[in-house]
């Protein structure tokens, strides 16, 4: 009995201890799988405060734009964004703030090549400070810096940014560098696998590249030309957006693979290509022109009518399609005059129009004097009904011999007939005045202008390499 119990109770014991050592080793590999995601995470976070601080930099909110470079710092610690917020306070003249940040840059980056030129800023700045003098005469260079961070699988891959024959930045992956806006030839090498391709990097940006090194022997390139050039390049997939911009040079594993040439206001052009190992296939897309153009159509009243050739299209803000050619453009609102042009729409273009209405002129004076004719006109009527019994009256008097010459009948027909005379001649002036008021168009006419044609804003592209994107993006070497 002593012993069943004793080994019920070992039992319990080792089933508590196992229970504990399961939870333990999911608590200590919990941060192991959320590390990348995390990682990830927090660099979109950080990229999102970059963009938002260049635009309040470009915008000369320069105080607002150091704190969303903070911002970026703080999700993730890249010297990148030390500059940046930097800069952003030397522009807005806040010298010791700018001082401070120059200098945690150094510190993170100590070996920068232009540290020289930072060091000679904030002697300025300090020199200007202490002789209470005016503020320093602005830097040379005052772009923001980009961050560039290039990671590959497997790490250790060896990354060169060139630019011309000179090595601009050199580092192994991961690679998370500060770097000045410019064109560059990214140049990434492991083992006997070396890839090479240009890289264009903006102020300001974040970009993000991943590659995948193993399969260096599988590839081959796509060199796809269009004209006119700028057209953006879809790969097997259309929703996952544009991979590039022509002229492009772009790595495909080896097979089949559907690509569309798409630009706005051509004709889009769709082609299935098959690669080679090794190859760079060059593929040149002619792409015509669309029929049809756009217009849009802005004004001072929103909600008016907007008719083409007759046919109501929509309403003031709009924005719709219209074929090539010449076109009547008619705005109209109740209360405003009309406003109606004739207008050749250029075809693959987006013409704008901005419309001003003008109100109508008030027609109560045009009411009052109809009103005033027509009374005039009832009276004159009424009297000459009231004249032509007198005078019927008048002539049975006449007739029987009984009609004096003093009768007072007599002058009263006369002063219906004159009376009666007189308002017919009144109110014929006063229905002239009100026609007159009615069709009178006083007051500044609706106007309308027409501002230059141009090819729609291009569709956005998805690409790390021509501009920062989706994180997710792979490119397979």
């Amino acid at each position: 009995m002593i012993l069943s119990s004793t080994i019920s109770h070992v039992k319990r014991s080792i089933e508590r201890w196992l229970g504990a050592l399961v939870v333990l080793t999911i608590l200590l590999s919990q941060p192991v799988l959320t590390f990348a995601q995390t990682e990830r995470e927090l660099l979109q976070t950080a990229r999102e405060h970059m963009e938002r601080g260049q635009q309040l930099y470009v915008a000369g909110n320069f105080q607002e734009a150091s704190d969303a470079f903070m911002d970026a710092f703080e999700a993730r610690p890249f010297s990148a964004f030390l500059y940046n917020a930097a800069i952003a306070l030397d522009r807005g003249d806040f010298r010791d703030q700018a001082i401070t940040m120059y200098e945690r840059y150094l510190q993170a980056e100590p070996a920068a090549p232009d540290t020289a030129e930072i060091q000679e800023r904030v002697a300025a700045i300090r020199a200007a400070t202490q002789e209470n003098a005016a503020p320093a005469a602005p830097r040379q260079r005052t772009e923001t810096k980009a961050l560039v961070s290039i990671e590959s699988v497997p790490e250790g891959a060896n990354v060169q940014l060139m630019r011309g024959d000179e090595v601009a930045y050199e580092g192994p992956s991961p690679f998370n560098e500060p770097i000045d806006p410019g064109e560059y030839t990214l140049t990434i090498t492991h083992d006997d696998c070396t890839k090479s391709r240009s890289l264009i990097v903006g102020a300001g940006r974040v970009y993000v590249l991943v590659f995948e090194l193993q399969q260096c022997e599988f590839l081959g390139y796509l060199r796809a030309i269009s004209d006119p050039p700028g057209a953006n390049v879809f790969i097997d997939d259309r929703e996952q957006g544009a991979v590039d911009q022509t002229p492009t040079t772009t790595p495909l594993p080896i097979g089949e693979h559907t690509v569309w040439i798409e630009r706005p206001g051509y004709e889009v052009v769709e082609r299935v290509i098959h690669v080679q190992a090794g190859e760079e296939l060059r593929e040149d897309f002619e792409l015509e022109r669309v029929t049809w153009g756009r217009i849009r159509v802005t004004g001072n009243i929103p909600g008016a009518d907007v008719f083409v050739d007759g046919e109501r299209v929509g309403e003031v803000p709009f924005e719709g399609r219209v074929e090539g050619g010449t076109h009547e453009i008619s705005v109209s609102s109740g209360g405003y005059k009309s406003w109606t042009s004739e207008f050749t729409i250029s075809a693959g273009q987006l013409t704008p129009f901005r419309v001003r209405l003008q109100p109508t002129p008030s027609r109560a004076g045009a009411w009052i004097t109809s009103v005033a004719a027509l009374g005039a006109i009832g009276g004159a009527t009424t009297l000459l009904f009231l004249g032509n019994n007198l005078r019927d009256e008048l002539q049975l008097d006449r007739d029987a011999g009984t009609l004096s010459d003093g009768d007072p009948r007599l002058l009263r027909g006369r002063i219906y007939r004159w009376t009666t005379t007189g308002l017919y001649a009144l109110g014929g002036l006063l229905g002239i005045y009100s026609i007159y008021l009615f069709l009178r168009n006083s007051g500044p006419d609706s106007e309308g202008t027409e501002l230059d044609a141009r090819d729609w804003a291009l569709i956005p592209s998805v690409n790390p390499i021509a501009r920062s994107g989706s994180l997710d993006f792979r490119l397979r070497f």
